[in-house]
């Protein structure tokens, strides 16, 4: 009778007084979170209002290097060939033979851009010649550091055994990149990937440059 009694007591007691006396886990649980994203969004406020829009616009540059991809269209009625892959330029597969106009994300810029596409391999030697236009020496994709004062996009050697054999090879960032080209006729699709450019993306939120790219020209 007397937990009875006393369990009745406790329920005759009034919600505010409840809620003082056995807080709700959930309620309290919503509240953290609730002022926790708060403060994260005060804080983005803040780094947004004291880096001004050039902060912004470099997270936007460095998500645009993470991928080039896109179509390829023919700028002629002649039928083009494209069908190569490789893997991080040591590896790969293919012939392509595209002077097209691209569709999409290439070297890190947005839009209809000139593309071409000379690449080939066999396994293990192969040669390199692909990019959107302009050509721009200063991008680490595009162009070696002795390379900076090109005009006109170089060729490289590509595959593991012709890079042991020869002395031109690619510009250092290309052993993080994969290539996917297929063209067929007067049509086609590229996607070529850049994983460490992830990285750089999400320490860039940090304002961390690690690639070193947020003051190069686009």
């Amino acid at each position: 009778m007397r937990f009875q009694s006393g369990a009745w007591l406790f329920r005759t007691l009034q919600p505010p007084i409840q809620l003082y006396l056995i807080p709700p886990w959930r309620e309290c649980i919503m509240l953290l979170n609730r002022q926790w994203i708060t403060r994260i969004l005060a804080a983005a406020g803040a780094l947004v209002m004291f880096t001004g829009c050039s902060y912004m616009s470099k997270r936007g540059h460095d998500a645009l290097d993470i991928f080039d991809i896109g179509a390829t269209v023919n700028k002629t009625a002649v039928p083009q060939f494209g069908l190569y892959f490789d893997q991080f330029t040591v590896v790969g597969l293919g012939y392509s033979d595209v002077n097209a106009t691209f569709f999409g994300i290439c070297n890190g810029r947005a839009g209809a851009q000139d593309y071409v596409n000379q690449d080939w391999q066999a396994v293990a030697w192969g040669s390199l010649h692909d990019g959107a236009e302009p050509f721009n020496p200063e991008d680490p994709y595009q162009a070696r550091a002795d390379q900076r004062n090109l005009t006109e996009r170089p060729t490289f050697d590509s595959g593991f055994v012709r890079l042991a054999s020869t002395d031109n090879p690619p510009p250092a960032m290309d052993y993080t990149m994969c290539r996917k080209i297929v063209h067929l006729g007067y049509a086609g699709l590229v996607l070529n990937c850049h994983p460490v450019e992830l990285f750089d993306f999400l320490a860039g939120w940090t304002t961390l440059d690690f690639m070193n790219d947020d003051a190069r020209k686009r």
